[in-house]
């Protein structure tokens, strides 16, 4: 338990950029994707993820049902992640939604506005999946030990690679 403040305090550090801000090589920020700490996936693939965002996969490995959480939908945020995960525009997002529900496949996952109602609902759902920009888990402070940041594609947010960020508006 005395690690986990250390490792979130290495990521924080390693991510801030000479403003205090998280940013993405080609500008922007990293999005990161967080778990419950007690969740015992370390690492997902895009592919998994894609997958668990999709609901094309609905349980952890361990059995556990997984609760998705996605932000608004046309948030900056959410736009860049179905971009880079889902390689879905937004139009092409709600029309996969449309289609599975019509087709009683289901629901999209539950949406929220705020990043850090996003952190708190993580924080107390072992089964939980979301992501959130890493600014959020260096303003969030206590809430962001709460959660666990998990590698995608081997590779944590601001490693070289990473896939997943909010390109800088203009």
């Amino acid at each position: 338990m005395a690690r986990r403040p250390i490792v979130l305090s290495l990521l924080t550090a390693s991510l801030l950029g000479a403003a205090g801000r998280p940013a993405a090589a080609t500008g922007g920020e990293y999005i990161a994707v967080i778990v419950h700490p007690k969740n015992p996936v370390g690492s997902l693939s895009l592919a998994e993820l894609r997958h668990l965002f999709l609901k094309q996969s609905r349980r952890w490995p361990d059995g556990k049902a997984v609760l998705v959480i996605n932000h608004k939908a046309r948030s900056a945020t959410r736009v860049a992640f179905d971009r880079a995960v889902l390689k879905m525009s937004p139009d092409q997002a709600a029309t996969y939604w449309i289609k599975q529900r019509v087709r009683g496949r289901g629901h999209p996952p539950r949406s929220f506005r705020s990043s850090s109602i996003i952190v708190r609902i993580v924080a107390k759902q072992r089964e939980a999946v979301a992501y959130v920009p890493v600014s959020t888990l260096v303003t969030a402070g206590v809430k962001a030990k709460k959660v666990k940041v998990i590698k995608i594609d081997g590779r944590l947010p601001g490693g070289r690679h990473y896939p997943i960020y909010e390109r800088e508006r203009k």
